[in-house]
């Protein structure tokens, strides 16, 4: 089958034919490659950055955003069948160990990480566990949601985190609307009540930001960080677009702070 593999840091990978893997064990699966996503994190390993991490020997395939098609599977896995649909978490596991036992997946004893320290899944098949397979509808195309296998999951993380101080009234800053961040977007306007203020200096990035959902964009000039320069920014946007009461001083004035609570909030 043919591959993306690294021979060399600092060096293009190359594609070149290599076996292709097999289900020897009982909870193994192997999975035809629909779509791979490309990350950071694998320019990174191009760089050289992550090798003393891994401790990888090269060459390998690269890639750890997969979803695909199962092509085999051990006698053990009956959570899916050939032919079926699937998006790839990219650390297979074994679900035994206490780790696994306890929720806590990524600690994992028994686990292998494909494209960071196995080989990955920028070829034609992969090789990984039933646990790491999730079942998709058939007429989802792999290469639409190999992405969420990483980027994803990453931001739904984050965003899962936060649910619990982002109630009505709060404000949530969103630095970043790119290849994680648009996706984070989309977690919290699901998942929360909160008020988006999404900030970018890509033009480029906003204009998707504002079709995702009800939320405020502003763009930063370069070198503006999330600073509290940013957030004075972000106050004066949100207050010029909230009405002003006639009533008594304070009433129907509320003022967004950094920590994203209104001045009347509990501590």
């Amino acid at each position: 089958m043919k591959a993306v593999r690294l021979h060399a840091y600092d060096n293009k990978p190359v594609v070149e034919d290599v076996p292709e893997p097999a289900a020897k064990g009982p909870l193994d699966v192997v999975v035809q490659i629909g779509g791979a996503g490309v990350c950071r994190t694998d320019l990174h390993i191009i760089e050289g950055q992550w090798a003393p991490k891994t401790g990888v020997a090269l060459p390998y395939t690269i890639g750890h955003e997969n979803a695909g098609w199962v092509r085999e599977v051990g006698p053990a896995v009956t959570n899916v069948v050939p032919g079926d649909t699937v998006i790839l978490h990219p650390t297979p596991t074994c679900g035994l160990c206490r780790a696994c036992r306890a929720g806590e997946d990524m600690h994992c004893e028994n686990n292998a990480f494909p494209g960071i320290d196995t080989d990955g899944g920028m070829a034609e098949y992969l090789l990984t566990s039933a646990r790491a397979c999730v079942k998709l509808d058939a007429t989802t195309r792999p290469e639409d949601v190999a992405a969420l296998a990483d980027a994803g999951i990453t931001a739904y993380h984050a965003v899962r985190k936060a649910v619990p101080l982002l109630y009505p009234g709060t404000v949530c800053v969103v630095a970043g609307a790119g290849g994680l961040g648009h996706i984070g977007i989309q977690c919290l306007t699901a998942l929360t009540a909160t008020t988006i203020v999404v900030v970018d200096k890509n033009p480029e990035a906003l204009k998707l930001a504002e079709q995702l959902g009800e939320l405020t964009v502003l763009t930063l000039g370069l070198g503006i960080g999330v600073t509290s320069a940013a957030f004075s920014l972000i106050n004066a946007t949100l207050l010029a677009r909230l009405p002003v009461s006639d009533g008594a001083p304070g009433v129907g004035s509320p003022c967004a702070t950094s920590s994203g609570r209104w001045p009347d909030s509990d501590p």
